[in-house]
């Protein structure tokens, strides 16, 4: 099998620190998970998270996942095999 073109996916994540969000890949699914911790006065925290899951095509390189940082975004992209797979 030949690897040709890129299947990518673009989340948007907000205010979100890019370095809290986390990506799994399980069972043919996608998982993007993440957390908002900021103080907004003294002794008062605010705490936001969010976990989102979606199908993957079966014709990807899920072990060759390139995760790429954007303001408010997290870019991921993963080869796609040409032919059957």
């Amino acid at each position: 099998m030949r690897i040709t073109t890129l299947f990518t996916t673009i989340s948007k994540i907000g205010a979100v620190d890019g370095n809290s969000v986390k990506t799994s890949v399980e069972n043919g699914y996608l998982t993007i998970t993440g957390e908002e911790k900021k103080e907004v006065s003294p002794g008062s925290v605010f705490r936001s998270s969010f976990r989102r899951s979606f199908p993957l095509p079966a014709n990807i390189v899920i072990n060759k996942m390139v995760v790429a940082q954007e303001p408010g975004a997290i870019v991921l992209k993963f080869p796609k095999y040409k032919g059957d797979t």
